[in-house]
């Protein structure tokens, strides 16, 4: 390719193809990262720990956060 050559393309095109290259990379970075780490917190649209895993700090029951702790005291 000559100077001519690269001058033709648009900056548009120049633009998206970058776009797409960025999103392209960062999803095999992600796909690598859950490779080396076994780590995959993004299953099913949600993200963060399982909720199963943890206890709420109030009552130290296990299953939900503290902002979903609906219980009164009495």
């Amino acid at each position: 390719m000559n100077a001519l050559d690269l001058n033709q393309i648009h900056p548009e095109v120049v633009e998206e193809m970058d776009i797409t290259w960025q999103l392209t990379m960062s999803a095999f970075r992600a796909s690598n990262f859950v490779a080396k780490t076994g780590r995959n917190n993004w299953v099913k649209g949600r993200m963060g720990p399982p909720k199963a895993n943890l206890r709420c700090y109030k009552c130290h029951e296990p299953g939900h956060f503290a902002r979903d702790f609906k219980k009164t005291t009495a």
